[in-house]
């Protein structure tokens, strides 16, 4: 081989690493930013996914609050009531307490609570409660005039 063709073979050489560099830099900075975005957009779905979450609490917590109507309505002498929802429609288990805190006469301050599990074993629990008070009259209604 010539000198000079050996200075060729060298330059050569060196501008295909130095495209390989530039290919490995370029391969680097795509992975970064992909990788970047899949956390992204992981750690959104995460918070949607609890939004929803404590949504359903409010619902269960709601439901919970007209099973306490309900309940002293029917039976104005209870002092606790338990409900569980089980996993019927693939949002969690969840379940609602209803406490009655004080008593005077027919009115009655009561303490529902509702708790909600995530259908994921890795899902937050979410609670909200809500304390008000109850008065049921025992006197007939007025009747409207004719």
């Amino acid at each position: 081989m010539r000198s000079g063709q050996r200075d060729e073979y060298r330059v050569a050489r060196s501008r295909s690493g130095a495209v390989l560099i530039m290919v490995l830099a370029c391969l680097t900075t795509a992975s970064t930013i992909l990788f970047g975005a899949l956390a992204l957009s992981l750690r959104y779905q995460r918070q949607f996914r609890n939004e929803v979450q404590m949504e359903q609490t409010h619902w269960l917590l709601d439901a919970g609050i007209d099973a306490a109507i309900a309940k002293f309505e029917s039976n104005p002498g209870f002092t606790h009531h338990s409900l569980a929802t089980g996993d019927k429609f693939g949002s969690g288990v969840g379940s609602v307490t209803i406490d009655v805190i004080e008593r005077i006469g027919n009115r009655a301050v009561m303490q529902v609570t509702a708790r909600l599990q995530g259908q994921h074993s890795h899902s937050p629990v979410t609670q909200r409660s809500r304390v008000f008070a109850l008065d049921i009259s025992t006197t007939e209604p007025k009747s409207l005039p004719d």
